[in-house]
């Protein structure tokens, strides 16, 4: 278990009008036509958290953002019987993002099998940017229904309705009867959208089912209400839930047509039960006008953790009589309008209803534009170590109420102590989503989309600190392979005389360029994929007059360059040789401020498919100085990797020895290493004479035979279908009968296959020896 620990302390200090929010590329979403492009996600990044009923900001080395919700998962009404609907849809994840035109949705509805028969599927997504509104759930139901309202926080003033037809073997889903409502004060029975647009990719497509909509703001502005958030207004709350799209009424106990709700809860039923949804999340969409540039309206967090210093245990624990004791957190308000503190939430505790960690809600007050503020876990033992320290300087305990809605244990920052393990300081907004996190330590397994500071060990009194106090990378990435190795926006400070406790990080000394390269993670051998080559100066100074920016990106063996754009212009490079594009541009000026370049490369047709193709953006100024400080961000690396069928691996593990009438276990692991989906997949496992199968546990298949079960005899589990890259596993206690012969062999043979055509079946082989444990014992000769 991962520990998640964090010491707390904030100070509200200078207003830094230098220091702005960057500019950054639109994160602009297209709803794709061609039912083959892999998920119908190819632009989107965020992973969803590792908890269950839990929202996240998650920012890519892009500065792009989102906002990503993990649902519980199977918590949707599950129907059976024979003359009720068979057929469910889980709403497994539900994400945002927005650019200056447009706010786009994606919902990944976990293997919905219902895409290509009735009844399709609805998408209800509620909309509040104000007190007031409709507390009445927009279901437009054909037959009388039970209400079910949104939370009384959540009224609405705009709702959409996002109704899927059934579809065909090649619509899947996206066919003309498709319809996006949009409910207002001036539509309350809903009127269609005809600008905007969405699609239903099934789950025939990599990856699973997914609804995909774009929206544009101009489409929200009812009564002289506009949706697009301003300075004033910089959150949207909302309500999500999924429907059948004829409305039919399940026999489960409630007359509502509701068949799961994007919540906290893990049974939908039970949430909908009284009437009410429970669940309601604020998403804050970023409307800074940085210098030069125009607000990016991409989802961020509105206020930002900038240093830390962890509490090592045995070296300054609070209350020592080290001159360097208390761990403590800045906060930063990087916006142009105040933000109020009530509600936020600062604490070490990663996932709701931790006991061994704890979290911290603020009183009272607000932070000033470009304010920061330190919370401390001893406001004493901090000032000890910061005597002339003038700034706002809040004591945890004393200053904060214990937040046990969330977390009942106490906050502290542990040392890590070489482990591999990770620490974590979590801010929480005022509905419990988590807006900034910043992990530290050395965890094999990073909690996903957290990119953790890398170090072994914390010295006494060492803080970090994010630098420039802008820079928000840490977190929401597409998959492991893309993830970056450690989380560079954070520079350490050894020394007291270092730290910085109520100064925002106007930049990185000196020169300081950066890039960073995304583009999607699958393709299709012969086609064309599309890139984006993001670089900035993040340092305080600009490159020397007439000096050039090199750009090289480094292609596989397996594409070919095509062209180029900046901005929307073509851009010719400077050089193409072999595998190797080179751009010379002008430097990025200082201060973060983004520019991105989009490279369209080829795949070869004759690519291997199933197979990474890996390739390298590096930047280089000739001014920048060469230490590895200030090049760990110089390069960027991007895997895509090739569609091909589904791969089938499945193995038998723990087949070595057990004596006759004992009992043993095995396991039988499976997995799909293809980048296409393997629909109704089954394990077979053939027994052999003198072995009877006593319980089984498998949540990811299941068995189709009762037990106990002796053989000789083929058992069969039936599976789900199994995504790209997805697996199983199943455990299973046995017992060897009484009578067998000593040094019996007994095999075992396990084979995993599926319904879909094409994709071949995988079979391991294993077997365990009927052995009498024995103990030798030495003799001595006299």
């Amino acid at each position: 278990m991962k520990r998640k620990l964090f010491a707390f302390s904030m100070t509200m200090a200078l207003l830094l009008s230098m220091l702005s929010v960057a500019g950054v590329g639109a994160h602009t979403i297209a709803i794709e036509d061609n039912v083959t492009v892999p998920s119908g996600r190819t632009e989107w990044f965020g992973l969803q958290p590792d908890v269950a009923g839990t929202g996240a900001v998650q920012r890519n080395s892009a500065q792009f953002g989102e906002y990503v919700f993990n649902d519980a998962s199977k918590d949707q009404r599950l129907i059976t019987g024979s003359l009720e609907i068979t057929r469910a849809g889980d709403l497994d994840w539900f994400s945002v993002t927005a650019d200056a035109n447009k706010v786009y949705f994606l919902a990944k509805v976990d293997k919905y099998a219902g895409i290509t028969q009735s009844p399709a599927i609805n998408l209800i997504i509620t909309i509040d940017n104000k007190a007031g509104g409709n507390a009445v759930l927009p279901v437009a139901a054909t037959n009388p229904v039970s209400d079910v309202n949104v939370p009384s926080d959540a009224l609405w003033e705009y709702a959409i309705n996002a109704q899927f037809k059934p579809g065909n073997s090649s619509s899947n889903g996206r066919v003309p009867a498709n319809k996006l409502f949009v409910y207002d004060s001036a539509n309350p029975s809903g009127k269609s959208c005809t600008s905007c647009a969405g699609q239903l990719v099934s789950a025939a497509i990599s990856a699973g089912s997914f609804v995909e909509l774009s929206m544009p703001w101009a489409a929200f502005n009812a009564g002289g209400n506009p949706l697009k958030p301003t300075t004033a207004n910089d959150k949207l709350r909302f309500v999500v839930a999924l429907t059948y799209n004829n409305q039919a009424i399940p026999i489960d106990g409630f007359n509502s047509p509701v068949i799961d709700v994007i919540g906290t809860n893990k049974n939908t039923l039970a949430d909908i039960g009284d009437g009410t949804i429970d669940t309601s999340f604020d998403v804050h969409f970023n409307p800074n006008v940085p210098v030069g540039g125009a607000a990016s309206f991409e989802p961020y967090s509105p206020l930002q953790i900038t240093e830390f210093q962890a509490n090592p245990p045995g070296k300054d624990t609070p209350g020592s009589a080290s001159s360097v004791d208390s761990e403590w957190i800045e906060i930063y308000n990087p916006n142009s309008f105040a933000v109020a503190l009530t509600d936020y939430k600062i604490g070490n505790a990663a996932a709701r209803g931790s006991s061994s960690q704890g979290m911290f809600k603020f009183k009272s007050g607000s932070l000033a534009s470009k304010g920061l503020l330190i919370v401390a876990r001893s406001k004493a033992d901090f000032l000890k170590s910061h005597p002339g320290y003038a700034g706002t300087l809040l004591d945890l305990n004393a200053d904060l109420t214990k937040y046990s809605a969330w977390a009942t244990g106490d906050l502290d920052l542990d040392n890590i102590g070489g482990l591999a393990v990770e620490e974590q300081v979590v801010l929480l907004d005022g509905k419990d989503s988590i807006v900034d996190m910043v992990t530290y330590g050395s965890p094999t397994a990073p909690t996903p989309g957290n990119v953790p500071i890398r170090l072994l060990d914390v010295p006494e009194g060492a803080t970090y600190e994010r630098c420039p106090a802008t820079l928000d990378t840490n977190g929401g990435f597409v998959n492991k392979t893309n993830n970056p190795s450690s989380n560079t926006d954070f520079v350490p400070h050894s020394t007291l005389a270092e730290q910085t406790p109520g100064t925002a990080c106007v930049g990185r000394t000196g020169l300081d360029e950066s890039i960073a390269k995304t583009g999607p993670t699958v393709a299709t051998v012969g086609t064309d994929v599309v890139f984006e080559l993001t670089y900035s100066n993040i340092g305080i100074s600009d490159e020397l007059p007439g000096a050039q920016t090199t750009i090289t990106d480094t292609l596989p063996a397996e594409m070919t360059f095509q062209s180029a754009s900046f901005q929307d212009a073509p851009l010719v490079p400077t050089s193409v040789s072999g595998q190797n594009v080179v751009f010379k541009v002008t430097p990025p000026p200082a201060g973060g401020q983004a520019f991105t370049i989009v490279l369209t490369a080829t795949i070869a047709p004759s690519a291997p498919e199933n197979t990474a193709l890996t390739n390298r953006a590096v930047i280089s100024s000739p001014n920048e100085p060469k230490d590895t400080v200030t090049q760990s961000n110089n390069q960027s690396e991007w895997t895509v990797t090739t569609l091909g069928p589904a791969l089938l691996d499945v193995s038998l593990a723990g087949l070595t020895a057990a004596p006759p009438g004992q009992q043993f276990a095995f396991s039988i692991n499976y997995v799909n290493n293809g980048q296409s989906v393997a629909e109704g997949t089954a394990i077979s496992l053939q027994i052999p004479a003198n072995i009877t199968l006593l319980s089984v546990d498998s949540s990811s298949a299941t068995p189709s035979f009762g037990l106990p079960v002796s053989g000789p005899t083929t058992v069969t589990f039936t599976g789900d279908q199994l995504d790209a890259l997805e697996g199983g596993s199943i455990t299973i206690i046995g017992r060897v009968a009484v009578a067998t012969p000593a040094k019996t062999v007994l095999p075992f043979q396990t084979t995993l296959s599926s319904t879909t055509a094409g994709v071949a079946s995988d079979t391991a082989n294993g077997s365990l020896t009927a052995d009498f444990l024995r103990m030798y014992m030495p003799f001595v000769r006299k």
